[in-house]
């Protein structure tokens, strides 16, 4: 398994989605994945990077909801729900990679 960052949200972010919310993970988890890809490309602070993340899911939220005429993805709740999502996939993957750094044996 690669082990870079992008890979690591890209494979966890879509099982996390699905876990929390079930039925909209394939609406869902390619957003708040390419949302926490964007964001740790802007840098700053974890905050920072977190509000960017925020803020693109719920824009995407919003055009999801535009084009399909209906309320798919309600923004409040999606917003609130990709914060846990970001939350538990940033923190996976941070996890993953301390546990490389320590030399820990890969499963």
């Amino acid at each position: 398994m690669n082990l870079d960052w992008v890979s690591l949200v890209k494979t966890l972010a879509p099982g996390i989605v699905a876990a929390a919310v079930p039925g909209v993970g394939p609406i869902l988890a390619p957003l708040v994945a390419q949302a926490i890809i964007s964001a740790e490309k802007m840098g700053g602070t974890g905050a920072d990077k977190r509000q960017h993340a925020l803020e693109l899911v719920s824009v995407g939220a919003q055009v999801t909801n535009a084009v399909s005429k209906k309320d798919v993805l309600p923004t409040e709740v999606t917003v609130a729900t990709a914060g846990m999502v970001i939350d538990t996939t940033v923190n996976v993957v941070n996890l993953v990679h301390r546990a490389k750094a320590s030399g820990a044996p890969a499963s």
